[in-house]
């Protein structure tokens, strides 16, 4: 969600995930990990949980968490802030990340 103006915009994005067929060893191999702690849906799919995926249909990015495709459209100006100097991360991170550091 979005406020500007007092104008309220919204946006839903998805993605499906299929699992390869997984046997004991490759779940306790995962759980041995500890990467799954903290995680919404128990994996990482930007690090050792992609081990565990056999395809995604949809936005990589909406399945790591940040549907940027659908921020975008709500606040195309994210990537031209003047002073911001704004720059993508590496794909494997898929985040957004800026230079103006907050309360500078």
């Amino acid at each position: 969600m979005l406020v500007e103006d007092g104008a309220e915009r919204t946006a839903v994005d998805s993605a499906k995930v299929r699992f390869r067929d997984l046997g004991k060893r490759d779940v306790d191999w995962y759980l041995s990990t500890g990467e799954w702690k903290g995680r919404a849906g128990g994996y990482a799919i930007q690090g050792r949980g992609a081990a565990l995926v056999e395809r995604i249909q949809g936005d990589y990015n909406c399945v790591v968490g940040l549907p940027v495709a659908a921020l975008l459209r709500l606040a195309p100006d994210l990537v031209r802030a003047e002073s911001s100097s704004p720059r993508w991360a590496s794909p494997t991170t898929c985040c957004w990340t800026s230079s103006r550091r907050s309360g500078a």
